[in-house]
C-alpha cells in the first residue's frame, strides 16, 4: 500500500443494529463474503475485522445489506508525522553533559518549547546550557536540592559567584519546592498527602497509598534517576509559578553529576497531574536524550 492509497474503518451504530433477530443472523454476516462481519457469542454486538485499504476490499456488501443502515464506512486520514531522532546513552553520567546540552539547544531552536528545567546542583550545567542558549528566548531555570539537603550529603550548594553568572545570563535559580513542609532532598517526588489519582474507566477519584514510591519507581525504570528528576524539578519550578501549567517545557537533568536525560514535557504539579483535566495531567511528549543503561540512585 503507498503513501497516497486511502485508508477506510467500518463502523456499525450498536444503537442501530439489532443483530437482525428477526431472521436468525445478520444480515452483514450473510452479505460479507470475507467472512468479516460477525456476531458476538458473548455479547449483543456485531464485530468487524476488515481491513480497507481501499480497491477491490471496499466492497460495501455489508452496508448494502443492513436493513437498519447501522454501517458506515469512514475515511481515516493520513498520520501526521514528525520525524526526529533520539540520542541515546551507552551509560549515564556526567561524559553525556554536553551532548545534552547540543540536543536541547538543537530542539529550542525549532520552536515552541517556552522553558527549560535544568537540575544543577552546583549550577554548571545550567550555565553551560544558558550560555549555549544565549540567542535564544527561552527560560531557564535552574533547580537544586535545599541547602541543607546538599550540606547532609557533603555537597556544596550553588557558590554566590556562580548565582551571579547565572543571574546575569536570566537563569532564575530556585531549590526544590516543599510539599507540606517535607524535604524534598530524599531523591523522592513528594506528592500532597491526600493526592487523588482520576481513573478513566471508572470515572471517579479515589487515594492511593504509596503513590509517591509507585510514582518514583516508575520513572526510574523508565529513564533512570535523569528522567526521575526531570519531573521533580519540573514539579517544582511550575509550584513556584515559573511557568504555567500546560506549557510546553523542556525538563533535563542527570544521574548524580552532570546531565544525560532530556525530555518535552507538558508542566504540571504534583497536585495536578493525576487530575480530571487531561489539559493538566503530566505527560511527557518527547524524548530528546536517555541512557540506555539506567542508573536507579543519584
Amino acid at each position: 500500500m503507498n503513501e497516497m492509497t486511502p485508508i477506510f474503518r467500518l463502523l456499525i451504530d450498536q444503537d442501530k443494529c439489532d443483530r437482525c433477530t428477526s431472521r436468525g443472523q445478520p444480515a452483514c454476516t450473510e452479505a460479507c463474503p470475507h467472512g468479516a462481519v460477525y456476531p458476538d457469542v458473548n455479547s449483543n454486538y456485531v464485530w468487524v475485522d476488515c481491513d480497507l485499504s481501499g480497491g477491490p476490499d471496499l466492497c460495501r456488501k455489508c452496508v448494502e445489506g443492513c436493513p437498519r443502515k447501522a454501517i458506515e464506512v469512514k475515511k481515516i486520514p493520513p498520520p501526521k508525522i514528525k520525524e526526529q531522532s533520539i540520542t541515546y546513552f551507552e551509560t549515564p553520567g556526567i561524559q553525556n553533559t554536553t551532548c545534552v546540552v547540543d540536543v536541547v539547544t538543537n530542539r529550542i531552536s525549532q520552536g515552541g518549547i517556552g522553558a527549560v528545567v535544568v537540575a544543577s546542583c552546583s549550577g554548571s550545567s545550567a550555565l553551560m546550557l544558558a550560555e549555549s542558549l544565549r540567542s535564544h528566548s527561552v527560560k531557564i531555570i535552574n533547580i537544586s536540592p535545599p541547602t541543607e539537603a546538599l550540606e547532609e550529603m557533603g555537597w556544596q550548594p550553588i557558590s554566590k559567584k556562580m548565582a551571579q553568572r547565572l543571574m546575569k545570563l536570566g537563569v532564575v535559580c530556585r531549590e526544590l519546592f516543599l510539599v507540606n513542609g517535607r524535604n524534598l532532598g530524599n531523591g523522592h517526588i513528594n506528592f500532597p498527602e491526600k493526592a487523588h489519582f482520576f481513573d478513566w474507566q471508572l470515572g471517579s477519584e479515589y487515594p492511593v497509598e504509596h503513590l509517591e514510591k509507585v510514582f518514583n519507581e516508575t520513572l526510574i525504570s523508565v529513564g533512570g534517576m535523569g528522567l526521575k528528576t526531570a519531573v521533580e524539578c519540573m514539579f517544582s519550578a511550575c509550584q513556584y509559578g515559573d511557568m504555567e501549567v500546560g506549557e510546553k517545557i523542556i525538563g533535563t537533568a542527570g544521574s548524580g553529576w552532570g546531565l544525560d536525560t532530556a525530555v518535552v514535557i507538558g508542566a504540571t504539579t504534583p497536585e495536578k497531574c493525576f487530575g480530571t483535566k487531561p489539559s493538566e495531567r503530566l505527560e511527557i511528549q518527547e524524548i530528546l536524550a536517555m541512557p540506555i543503561n539506567k542508573q536507579r540512585c543519584g
